[in-house]
């Protein structure tokens, strides 16, 4: 049993581009084994230069000495050059740290600027899969982030679901709304998650 909170990204002054990302603790707030937590930085720009900005996250971690040991580190999302919008996303890989079974992996292509128009780039991740033929085996897809239309800012983010594809113990999935710029102002967008559920038997 545990709880997922992600409060909105918001624009946090009149200042183009200066704004903020908050994100509570990812719990289980049982005893039940596999206790873990999840704790995100926040996103900030971190010069007065428009765009340049970074993403720090923190571990993932279990936090109990129980079996499936693995954590989670996430690298800084910068921009690369000194030309606006052009920056990557980069993501370490999320593996179990120990020779028990469950064994998988995260891994999470970059984020680029796909071409040279001011906006246009794209979100691609990877499979999250158990790579053994254990229980528990499940997957994570989700699709890409794009520019929705032709009109500068306007795009979504949708994410498939993080589900436990078979009838063990443990099921749960994993739902997450749309990001969209819900003015026509622009910057003025906020992201808005979805219920995150587990499931006891």
């Amino acid at each position: 049993m545990w709880r997922f909170y992600l409060a909105s990204l918001v624009q946090v002054t009149n200042i183009p581009y200066m704004w903020r990302f908050y994100l509570a603790s990812l719990v289980q707030v049982t005893n039940i084994p596999y206790m873990w937590r999840f704790y995100l930085a926040s996103l900030v720009q971190v010069t007065n230069i428009p765009y340049m900005w970074r993403f720090y996250l923190a571990s993932l971690i279990q936090v109990t000495n129980i079996p499936y040991m693995w954590r989670f580190y996430l690298t800084s999302l910068v921009q690369v050059t000194n030309i606006p919008y052009m920056w990557r996303f980069y993501l370490a890989s999320l593996v179990q740290v120990t020779n028990i079974p469950y064994m998988w992996r995260f891994y999470l292509t970059s984020l680029v600027q796909v071409t040279n128009i001011p906006y246009m780039w794209r979100f691609y991740l990877a499979s999250l899969v158990q790579v053994t033929n254990i229980p528990y085996m499940w997957r994570f897809y989700p699709a890409s982030l794009v520019q929705v239309t032709n009109i500068p800012y306007m795009w979504r983010f949708y994410p498939a679901s993080l589900v436990q594809v078979t009838n063990i113990p443990y099921m749960w999935r994993f739902y997450l709304a749309s990001q969209v710029q819900v003015t026509n102002i622009p910057y003025m967008w906020k992201f808005y998650l979805g219920s995150d559920r587990f499931y006891f038997n």
